[in-house]
């Protein structure tokens, strides 16, 4: 059986009085009325779920549609982006 992944967000880090220790790893303390540690979660777990990926690059003619519409739906892309001089597209991202 293949193991999930997990991780542990530890929240409400405003009411925390004294020092907290984590004991779960990986793990982020935030508090969810703070924007910037929501900001800081989405990051933490995008960061986690690329780890558990593996990189690509692919250049696809204007016309494999169908196979940049399966990339961006089954995947994680991080860029995409259309080469005039080669009438390509590039798409970077994670897949499983």
């Amino acid at each position: 059986m293949q193991e999930i992944p997990m991780v542990t967000v530890y929240n409400k880090t405003d009411l925390i009085e004294g020092e907290f220790q984590p004991n779960l790893y990986p793990s982020i303390q935030i508090s969810a009325v703070n924007e910037a540690d929501v900001e800081r979660l989405k990051a933490f777990l995008k960061e986690q779920v690329k780890a558990q990926m593996t990189y690509y690059e692919e250049w696809l003619d204007v016309t494999q549609t169908k196979e940049l519409n399966q990339l961006q739906q089954r995947t994680l892309v991080e860029s995409l982006n259309y080469d005039e001089e080669k009438n390509q597209y590039c798409v970077k991202g994670y897949r499983k």
